[in-house]
Parts: structure tokens; C-alpha cells; sequence
């Protein structure tokens, strides 16, 4: 069976980013979050690239989590519409802390913060990544990449053992 694979745009540089390198930078957000005095009564993660982020942070802050799913890519391509499903299943303690893997356009992060503040919720912000072409400017981040960098998560990966 043939697999299809993404195919990156030309000009555009590839970062694979590991696990390892994922865990470390888990504790590098939390650092830079205790430094600045914030402590989070809930955390909002952007699904699907904010799955992990949100998880780790939930373990490691030990805050509620609700997972708000998103849409804004079609493989390399992103769509003039921004589908957002969210349910709270428990209301949001404020603050909250937003997460997602990163600002690309910065277009999601910025939607789904204005739709949390709408109910009068104080909302940080945190990626992995921050575009330096992003909309919004994450409170906190770890690296700061170009515009034409892909970053490629480990959790993004085809599993080659299914």
C-alpha cells in the first residue's frame, strides 16, 4: 500500500521537533511562567497541536484542563475559515492559561482567546513556537522561528510500528 506523504512547500525549512525536545520545553514554559508569578486556576488547550502541550502542563500545574478543537489546516494549506467546537464541561476558573504547539498566523490563537474573553475570563497565552509573522504575540513561548520554517512534531509523525 502506497502512503501519502505531506510535501513541504519549496523554500520552506523543515525543523523535526522529538520528544525530548518537547519534555524540556514543557519545564522551560513552567520556568518562565513561575518567574513571571502566574499560576493558572484553568488550562484551555487547541486541539490537535495543543493536545500534548495542554496534557504535560495539566500534570505538571496540576489545573483543570478543557480541550477546545480547532481547525484552520488542511495539510499545508490553510483554510479562510477557523472552525471552532468547544463545550465546557466545568466552568473555566480564571486565569486561564491558553496553549497551543504555535503561533503560526497567529490567527487561531487569537480567535480562541477573544471567544474565552468574551465571559470576562483573564487569559495568558503559551506555545511552543512563535512565528515572528504571527498576529499575536503568545505571553509566553520557547523558540521564535522564522515565517518560512515547518516544524514538524513528533506527535505529527506517521507511526511506522501500526
Amino acid at each position: 500500500m502506497k502512503i501519502k506523504r505531506k510535501i513541504i512547500p519549496q523554500g520552506t525549512k523543515l525543523l523535526r521537533y522529538s520528544w525530548t525536545q518537547f519534555d524540556r520545553d514543557m519545564y522551560l514554559l513552567i520556568q518562565a511562567m513561575n518567574k513571571s508569578g502566574f499560576k493558572p486556576k484553568s488550562i484551555v488547550c487547541v486541539a490537535t497541536g495543543g493536545l500534548c502541550a495542554g496534557a504535560k502542563l495539566r500534570n505538571l500545574l496540576g489545573a483543570p484542563l478543557t480541550i477546545l478543537s480547532t481547525a484552520s489546516y488542511s495539510g499545508f494549506r490553510q483554510q479562510k475559515t477557523l472552525t471552532l467546537n468547544s463545550s465546557y464541561v466545568v466552568p473555566l476558573q480564571s486565569p486561564v492559561l491558553l496553549v497551543d504547539d504555535i503561533a503560526d498566523t497567529g490567527r487561531t490563537l487569537s480567535i480562541v482567546k477573544q471567544h474565552l474573553e468574551l465571559g470576562g475570563t483573564q487569559i495568558k497565552t503559551a506555545t511552543i513556537f512563535y512565528k515572528e509573522s504571527s498576529v499575536i504575540k503568545p505571553d509566553w513561548f520557547v523558540h521564535k522561528v522564522a515565517k518560512n520554517r515547518w516544524i514538524e512534531f513528533a506527535w505529527e509523525r506517521e507511526n511506522k510500528y501500526a
